[in-house]
């Protein structure tokens, strides 16, 4: 009769996703300055994970483009078409939908929030 051994711990119980193509992240403007979320954030985060030790307690994990309806569980479906997929998607958007959003001041694109409040 055999002794079982009783199963190792999981070394990880925390992950993190990382990919370079995430430094792609910006307002099509470039203005880092007025957009909270961009590549120098991203990069920000990873370097203090690894200077911190951090990063060596977590598991790796490699990313992957999401599903459209991973994309839609924290974005409207316009939203995930626009942005989150192939421009032949944004076809199925029906044009009063786009109406929302709008060009901004510096260049890029939001969403009209008195077009919103309606």
């Amino acid at each position: 009769m055999s002794v079982q051994e009783p199963p190792a711990k999981p070394r990880f119980t925390t992950g993190l996703v990382y990919d370079t193509l995430m430094l792609k992240h910006q307002c099509t403007c470039g203005n880092t300055n007025s957009h909270p979320e961009h590549a120098g954030r991203i990069q920000s985060i990873w370097s203090r994970l690894q200077e911190t030790g951090l990063r060596g307690k977590c598991e790796c994990i490699r990313g992957r483009k999401a599903t459209l309806e991973e994309l839609q569980t924290v974005h409207s479906e316009t939203h995930a078409l626009l942005y989150g997929t192939n421009p032949l998607n944004r076809q199925k958007l029906d044009s009063s939908l786009t109406s929302v959003f709008v060009r901004l001041p510096c260049g890029g694109v939001g969403v009209s929030v008195s077009l919103m409040c309606k």
